[in-house]
């Protein structure tokens, strides 16, 4: 696998930075509605008009499901069965391993899907797994770790001498060919989806982000995403 030096991993401190820049769009004239979930969506015939949240109703013309993981549950609320289907993968990081030069670049192994890579001075590694059912919240089951250490040693045997510290489970919003959607929800006005990234949503937002906003600010965008129709499905 290729390897460049521009290569780099947005750790938290990546993800603060975007916090960040929210006070600079709030100059611009962005409002945000942080813990305001939206319960449903107003349409008028097939038009949207407004978003209901727990904080009350938002008159709107326009919203975009880029919801992740909860995509289908929100396009449930217009009537829409998505191709989106939530999966569970685990995250376990190892104690401070200097058996490893660091840092490592990430390592797949395509056969059983075993990644690991530096996280620090530890080693953050996923056997790859794909839960067996649809789900909506996540929580780590401490089994899959015998599987993990398994395909790691294999792939890696100085993995065998490293301890997991701790560990975490998210949520995938899976597509049937592993790629995202962008497209207007058929037959709803004023509703455009941004959804089904595959567990890869914040690495393409910044890209995604600015193909939506073009689109929707110019009505074309200076790439070509007409492969990411819904209607491929």
């Amino acid at each position: 696998m290729p390897i460049s030096r521009r290569d780099f991993l947005l750790r938290s401190a990546g993800v603060a930075s975007v916090s960040a820049m929210v006070p600079r769009w709030a100059v611009d004239g962005a409002k945000f509605f942080e813990e305001t979930p939206v319960t449903g969506i107003e349409l008028d015939g097939r038009r949207v008009v407004a978003v209901q949240t727990p904080a009350g109703r938002i008159e709107t013309r326009l919203v975009i499901n880029a919801a992740g993981p909860q995509a289908p549950l929100v396009g449930r609320m217009v009537g829409l069965d998505l191709p989106v289907d939530p999966r569970r993968r685990h995250i376990f990081v190892t104690d401070s391993f200097s058996e490893i030069k660091h840092p490592m670049p990430l390592v797949t192994d395509l056969g059983s899907g075993f990644y690991c890579r530096s996280e620090q001075g530890a080693i953050l590694m996923s056997p790859g797994d794909i839960g067996a059912q649809t789900e909506y919240t996540a929580s780590v089951d401490w089994s899959v770790l015998e599987l993990t250490v398994e395909k790691a040693i294999k792939r890696l045997p100085v993995l065998e001498h490293a301890q997991v510290r701790h560990a975490w489970a998210g949520l995938r919003p899976l597509t049937p060919d592993g790629r995202g959607i962008l497209d207007w929800a058929p037959g709803i006005e004023g509703l455009y989806l941004a959804i089904g990234f595959c567990g890869h949503g914040f690495q393409h937002s910044f890209a995604v982000g600015e193909m939506v906003a073009e689109l929707l600010t110019t009505g074309v965008t200076s790439l070509d995403v007409s492969d990411l129709r819904l209607g491929r499905f």
